[in-house]
């Protein structure tokens, strides 16, 4: 058997009731059952290393009136004497209820969040480590200070961009981004997928990103992925895979060769 102990139990009208008085009121929280509790000072004062004069003194503390308890069920008392060594909790329903529905409750919690943890996809979560990874190693770097005096993060990719007009093109989308950082880590998923899927050369996400900087509002994962989806796919589907990626290397330095030779 098992009982809660309330918070509320020491700063109530117990409070510096002495040693005794808590031990037995623990020892009625953890035996009560349907209300009942029997109390033999011979009995429990080996148990609560204490006298049966010293059990039996907090045994009548417990059973008499209480004017300053919270509760006002028969005056207070938190034991009532029904035979030899038999008490009534007149509380412990009330209680029980209490804990029982607490103890539900935190149930409950717990269990959304395994479901909510098996719901979530695996990709979601891998996604949400690597954005952490690369926001940490982000926010470590120096902020450079603007000629406005602003701060502003560096640009975690634009290396990576081999044309001018790929480069000019991720620097104006992760300028008009509302989290530049995020945006970074959204374009590593896109060239490196942590949780599996098709991987983008850092040509292609910068070709798409040149296209889609003519049409209105800004460039999410899901567009340029499609962008890259079609890029790579269009006519390759009757070719053997060798010849697919032959393919798709030769459209990939096409467009490179047009954006660069673009004014």
């Amino acid at each position: 058997m098992y009982g809660k102990y309330f918070a509320s139990t020491f700063t109530g009208s117990m409070h510096g009731a002495g040693c005794d008085v808590f031990a037995v009121w623990g020892y009625v929280i953890a035996n009560t059952v349907a209300s009942q509790v029997e109390l033999n000072p011979a009995h429990l004062a080996p148990i609560l290393g204490a006298t049966p004069e010293r059990v039996a003194a907090a045994i009548a503390f417990l059973a008499a009136p209480d004017v300053e308890s919270r509760s006002k069920i028969n005056q207070g008392r938190r034991l009532i004497p029904e035979g030899a060594f038999a008490y009534r909790v007149p509380n412990h329903e009330r209680y029980r209820r209490i804990r029982d529905e607490a103890d539900r409750r935190e149930y409950n919690r717990v269990k959304q969040r395994e479901h909510r943890a098996r719901q979530q996809p695996a990709s979601r979560q891998h996604t949400s480590i690597h954005e952490s990874a690369l926001s940490a190693h982000t926010e470590a770097e120096t902020e450079t200070e603007t000629e406005t005096g602003t701060t502003t993060t560096p640009s975690l990719h634009s290396a990576r961009f081999l044309s001018d007009a790929h480069r000019t093109a991720y620097e104006r989308a992760r300028a008009n981004a509302i989290n530049p950082v995020a945006f970074d880590a959204m374009l590593g998923t896109i060239a490196e997928p942590i949780a599996g899927g098709q991987a983008y050369s850092w040509l292609v996400i910068g070709q798409a990103l040149v296209e889609l900087a003519t049409g209105n509002g800004q460039p999410n994962a899901a567009a340029i992925r499609a962008f890259c989806r079609r890029f790579v796919s269009d006519d390759t589907r009757s070719l053997t895979p060798e010849d697919a990626a032959a393919r798709r290397s030769a459209k990939t330095l096409k467009a490179l060769e047009e954006v660069s030779a673009d004014p």
